[in-house]
């Protein structure tokens, strides 16, 4: 749908959110391991709320009926069953449902596995995976615009605005990873 600002301002209110609430939990009241967990929960629920508004909005705004009409396939002159309609998303999305399943699974054990070895470690890497977070997120950002100006110079056959944008977006990304990487790597003790 091409609107790029709704998940950037998601991701932005929920990672700086974390960011201040880590900071005045840890630093500040000195909560360590359970400051971190406590800051993370608050601000993946304030995100969650704030995803949920947008929804609402955006859904009002929407055709909802006639979305619901298309997804069970009731535009054609012959009632079908909903499942065709279903099938086709579900094998256009699969690969991401996938992909997305495998990351969280791998987030999950990567707690779960810092979580063993103590407060401290499970703190630490609440905390790197923010930063892993915000970096990817800042990145993605790329990614979605691109998906979405690649789509269109493709429909519209515009070889010459197809290599722009990617050529753009891939010097824009490495910008960005390296001013990433060298904010981290200044961070290091």
């Amino acid at each position: 749908m091409q609107n790029t600002r709704a998940p950037l301002l998601i991701v932005l209110v929920t990672n700086l959110l974390n960011i201040i609430l880590d900071w005045l939990l840890i630093v500040v009241f000195g909560l360590q391991s359970d400051g971190a967990a406590t800051a993370t929960v608050i601000s993946d629920y304030a995100g969650l709320v704030l995803a949920l508004i947008q929804t609402r909005c955006h859904v009002r705004k929407l055709a909802v009926r006639q979305l619901k009409a298309q997804m069970l396939g009731k535009n054609s002159a012959v009632q079908q069953h909903p499942r065709p309609s279903y099938r086709e998303l579900l094998q256009i999305n699969s690969p991401l449902f996938v992909r997305t399943i495998c990351l969280l699974f791998s987030f999950a054990f990567f707690t779960a596995q810092g979580a063993r070895m103590g407060d401290s470690v499970l703190a630490a890497n609440a905390i790197m995976m923010q930063l892993l977070l915000l970096t990817s997120h800042g990145l993605d950002g790329f990614a979605h615009a691109t998906e979405a100006l690649v789509g269109r110079a493709v429909g519209a056959r515009r070889i010459e605005e197809f290599l722009t944008v990617c050529k753009a977006s891939t010097l824009w990304s490495i910008f960005v990873a390296v001013l990433f990487t060298f904010s981290l790597y200044l961070k290091e003790p």
